[in-house]
């Protein structure tokens, strides 16, 4: 499913706010997958599952969305996750 040794983590760290999630890179494919874990359920973990705002996937957590990209920067990261943290109104 995934590549075990590549991942990285995505925060957003403005107004206040400290959330973090994990993006995962599937094998054979150029997409990585964007996970907000559940081996230390927060704020984020809370909303994200009671508003029923992405899919649980065993052993990584609520998959939130995926980024199509080969090798994403870190700033195009950045701004998927914070577009997304508006687009579900928390921030």
């Amino acid at each position: 499913m995934y590549e075990i040794n590549q991942h990285y983590h995505i925060g957003y760290y403005k107004e206040g706010c400290d959330f973090e999630v994990v993006a995962y890179k599937r094998k054979y494919e150029d997409i990585w997958d964007v996970f907000v874990e559940d081996y230390e359920p927060g704020l984020l973990y809370k909303y994200v599952s009671d508003k029923d705002k992405g899919n649980y996937v065993k052993n990584y957590g609520i998959l939130i969305f995926s980024i199509c990209d080969s090798d994403p920067s870190e700033e195009k990261a950045v701004q998927l996750f914070e577009d997304w943290l508006l687009s579900i109104k928390i921030i």
